[in-house]
């Protein structure tokens, strides 16, 4: 997303990137609102950490907390939103920490998001040369120099034109494929610099 979004701890930092890597959330929001509600011990509000908005137009509204990091107050502000959240036919999730290779290998490819990594004529060569699945390095040196081709691969692995296995380094030898099924329109989506999107 062509946008800042904050973020007050790593855990959100994350999450952020998973949202903005994931091809199905078309713009997010950090704490979009504060709810306010009444606890045991009276007053209470809550600003949940991000607000996401899909591609089919539903909506997620996003804690992140530890599991071993939920205290009775915490645990009554996200019953809360929970509760608001099924109210305005929303979905909630209050995540925990991802899984680091996970997050690595994304954070790895966000940093080949930038357009000038894009390269039309190579990414439909390595197109090509992934067709069938392979390990990276396997098909990033068919396709050509790894100085050329690795960059391009990277970009578009970020801009979700292959979808790859992110459970290895990506700096060493996750297999990758293109999507089952393909995209329309250019690689350049939601995934790589466009446009600032709301995601109200």
């Amino acid at each position: 997303m062509a946008a800042h979004v904050g973020y007050e701890s790593w855990l959100e930092r994350d999450q952020a990137l998973l949202l903005d890597f994931d091809c199905e959330v078309v713009a997010f929001a950090a704490q979009p609102f504060r709810l306010l509600f009444t606890g045991e011990t009276g007053p209470r509000s809550h600003a949940p950490e991000f607000f996401a908005r899909r591609r089919d137009g539903s909506a997620v509204v996003i804690d992140c907390r530890p599991d071993d990091r939920i205290r009775s107050r915490d645990a009554e502000s996200f019953a809360a939103t929970a509760r608001a959240c099924d109210l305005a036919g929303w979905n909630y999730q209050r995540n925990g920490a991802a899984e680091p290779m996970v997050v690595e290998n994304v954070r790895w490819l966000s940093g080949y998001r930038h357009p000038r990594h894009a390269d039309e004529a190579m990414a439909a060569r390595l197109i090509a040369e992934f067709a069938g699945g392979r390990p990276l390095a396997d098909g990033a040196q068919a396709a050509g120099p790894s100085i050329v081709t690795l960059p391009v691969l990277f970009h578009s692995t970020g801009c979700r034109r292959y979808s790859a296995t992110h459970h290895h380094p990506c700096k060493t030898e996750p297999s990758t494929t293109p999507p089952r099924t393909p995209r329309t329109g250019s690689a350049l989506t939601r995934h790589s610099w466009p446009s600032p999107a709301s995601p109200w």
